[in-house]
């Protein structure tokens, strides 16, 4: 029996750290070129913020926030992104 799991599911398959590790690694992966160029970094910063909320272990609405703020000021330097 894993140790991470509170409990199984019936239907859905069962989701271990590990998995949810690997998946964000492989969702970062493509920003690595982003953080290069200094005219990308808020677009690479909202990529980034994104696919930790969107593949972590364990995450909250307010981790949402790390998301909006940067993409607050993005929509401020330029209009296109509204």
């Amino acid at each position: 029996l894993n140790t991470y799991l509170e409990y199984d599911h019936s239907v859905l398959p069962n989701i271990t750290p590990l998995i949810t590790h690997i998946l964000v690694l492989i969702a970062l992966f493509p920003l690595i070129l982003l953080f290069c160029k200094k005219q990308n970094f808020l677009i690479a910063l909202i990529l980034s913020a994104t696919s930790f909320y969107l593949f972590s272990w364990h995450a909250h609405e307010k981790a949402l926030l790390l998301i909006f703020v940067p993409f607050t000021a993005l929509v401020f330097k330029d209009l296109k992104f509204i």
